[in-house]
Parts: structure tokens; sequence; C-alpha cells
């Protein structure tokens, strides 16, 4: 069986992030590195990226910790948030901002306040994850519900931003500018962020004030 190997060139990687934030249009850029690094190495990863953007972003926890232990003093987000009020204590501890997907989140977050930053996650069309828009528009009207909690974003997750002519991406813009419009009054100091890889390349409607480059950078 003849010998099979891959080489990863991190330079490449570097430059892929370059190139990211060129197309961003002066938006913030976070390097999603979840996964291990896109099975890159989360290390190896990170370090490539790391002179590149503006922060970086794991799935989990855990990922966050091993990036702080390796010695990554960048803003990190951890992209599925928190399950309990050890891991929301952890986050603080590790100065990781965490998004916020669910109602429980946010009671928890209510009742357990910690000095974390919070990215408020909305479902627009990829219907995995995400309040909705009429709990944005609650949120909204009734300050009570976030009382003590530190949003620093409003995000959502384009579905078939691969496709640049799948008509769900300009319903999904449609939607997320609405409810950017009606939040951002209530989070006068938050940002927005919307565009995955795919919503780097469908232009600067897409690019809000951060953009979330994953599988785009390994390619």
């Amino acid at each position: 069986m003849r010998g099979t190997f891959l080489e990863i060139r991190p330079r490449a990687l570097t430059d892929n992030a370059r190139r990211a934030r060129a197309l961003a249009n002066g938006a913030r850029v976070f390097a999603m590195v979840k996964a291990n690094g896109y099975g890159h190495g989360l290390g190896l990863a990170a370090r490539a990226f790391a002179n590149a953007v503006d922060g970086l972003g794991v799935a989990v926890i855990e990922e966050a910790q091993a990036l702080r232990h390796l010695g990554l003093a960048h803003p990190l987000l951890v992209a599925e948030g928190f399950f309990d009020a050890e891991e929301l204590a952890l986050a603080a501890r590790l100065h990781a901002e965490v998004v916020v997907h669910s109602p429980w989140q946010v009671d928890l977050l209510v009742a357990q306040p910690r000095p974390v930053g919070v990215w408020l996650k909305v479902n627009t069309g990829m219907n995995r994850l995400g309040r909705s828009a009429a709990d944005a528009d609650a949120i909204a009207q009734d300050e009570t519900l976030t009382r003590g909690i530190e949003v620093s974003l409003v995000m959502s997750h384009l579905a078939c931003s691969d496709d640049e002519g799948h008509p769900r991406n300009a319903l999904q813009l449609a939607r997320f500018s609405g409810i950017w419009e009606r939040l951002r009054p209530r989070f006068p100091g938050a940002v927005a962020s919307l565009a995955n890889s795919g919503g780097i390349w469908l232009g600067a409607d897409y690019h809000f004030g951060l953009v979330r480059p994953g599988v785009s950078l390994y390619g």
C-alpha cells in the first residue's frame, strides 16, 4: 500500500485569512478554528491566523480552554455557548465570549450574572439554533429580559451562502436586517454579524460589523 501524507502549510492558512480580511470591507474578522482547526490541528491553525484576524472562534468551551493553555490571548468566541453554570464560570475565567441561543441560557445569565460577553444569536432560516424573531421583538421591547447581560454582538447564520444565487440568502439578509434594526437601540454598544465563509463572498451588504470565516480558510 503506497504511503499517503497531508502537507499543511501554515503560511497558506495565513494568506487565506488575509484574503478574508481584504474581502470583509473593514469588518472585524473572527477565524473559526473549531473541530481541531477543521482537522488541521487547533494550535497550528490558531497560530497561523493569530496575526491576521481580530479573534478566534471555537465550538465548545474545552477548545477555548486549550487555546488559553497554548498562550493565545486573542478574543475568543465559544459558538455553542454554555450548558450549565460551571461552563459559564469557566468562560468568564477564560475571558471568552459566548453565543446565547436559547431562553434557558438567558435565564441562567440573569440568575447568575458573570463578567462574560454575549453574542445573541437569532434564527433567520438556518433552523439550527437561535432565538426567534418574536423573541427578538420581546427583547427589544422589554429590557428586563436581558437585564445585567453584556450583549456585545447580535448574530445569525446563513444556511445556503455557498450557493451565491440561492434565494434564501437574500431572505435571511432581509430578516436579519429587520431584527438588527429593532435590537440595535436596545444594545447600543453591540455590532452585528451574519456572514460565514460563503457570506463574505456575497458582498458588503452581508458583512455588517464582523465576519466569521471558517471552512474557506482551509481550502
